[in-house]
């Protein structure tokens, strides 16, 4: 929670930033390969200062899961070549089901799959021939919104 004060009559301005911290949360079943389980935690969010509330989503995350951020596609693959999950940096086993969103190619395990980070930016196919002068449409996706991954991050 962030409270900033500005004086009318043109004084200091003042801020003040609280930042709480959100206990870790254990998992009691894994979820499914399309996530079409449901999850029970094995313990209760407990705040550390009475009457406040604790969000088990980040606030980055939340609000632009508010605001419409596009969420991922995901489809499941097999490992064949060991690459990386996207949320945890570890690598995907070989013969293991994982994840793949269609359109931003992020690799995830199942259990990762909520952590991974929105809103889906779509990368582009290809890069531009060298021949022809390069537009900035040629680097944005071809699906709303239209713009390009350097922009946004």
């Amino acid at each position: 929670k962030t409270t900033i004060t500005v004086p009318t009559n043109g004084g200091t301005v003042e801020a003040v930033a609280t930042i709480e911290t959100v206990p870790y949360r254990m998992r009691s079943k894994k979820r499914s390969v399309l996530g079409d389980t449901t999850t029970t935690d094995q313990s209760e969010s407990v705040s550390e200062a009475p009457g406040t509330q604790v969000s088990d989503v980040p606030t980055k995350l939340q609000t632009l899961r508010t605001k419409g951020g596009k969420k991922h596609h995901f489809v499941p693959k097999t490992v064949i070549r060991s690459e990386f999950c996207g949320p945890c940096g570890k690598r995907t086993k070989f013969g293991k089901v994982y994840l793949r969103c269609q359109d931003c190619r992020i690799v995830s395990h199942p259990e990762c799959r909520e952590n991974c980070p929105l809103p889906c930016n779509p990368t582009a196919l290809s890069t531009p021939n060298r021949s022809t002068e390069a537009t900035l449409a040629d680097f944005a996706p071809a699906t709303p919104p239209m713009i390009p991954a350097l922009v946004i991050y």
